[in-house]
């Protein structure tokens, strides 16, 4: 039985103003994340979204490493979004949960 997996991504949207997403995953996301995490770390993490990517876009810039179909589904399904958008992810943590307490709230 696999365990449930979950999702961190960290971006920087004005300069050391950070955003973040915590979002479940499934096994076979793991294969698209990695890829893409590859192409971040030779690339310093830069990752432009909305007004920062007037100039380069991911589209753009890793085409020649990444489908667009993996762009795409990385960018909204993953990244999160500043007033600004983004223009660098600093962090991409896949954490491996065994199981969970609800401490406070709805464990729904």
């Amino acid at each position: 039985m696999h365990t449930k997996l979950m999702l961190y991504v960290q971006a920087d949207t004005n300069d050391a103003d950070y955003v973040t997403t915590f979002v479940e995953i499934k096994h076979e996301d793991l294969p698209l994340i990695e890829r893409v995490t590859t192409v971040l770390k030779a690339n310093h993490g830069k990752w432009c979204t909305s007004e920062y990517s007037r100039d380069e876009c991911p589209e753009d810039m890793y085409a020649d490493q990444l489908s667009l179909d993996d762009i795409q589904t990385f960018a909204e399904s993953y990244v999160p979004y500043g007033e600004c958008g983004v223009h660098t992810i600093d962090k991409v943590i896949v954490y491996d949960i065994a199981g969970e307490e609800t401490l406070l709230g709805n464990p729904n």
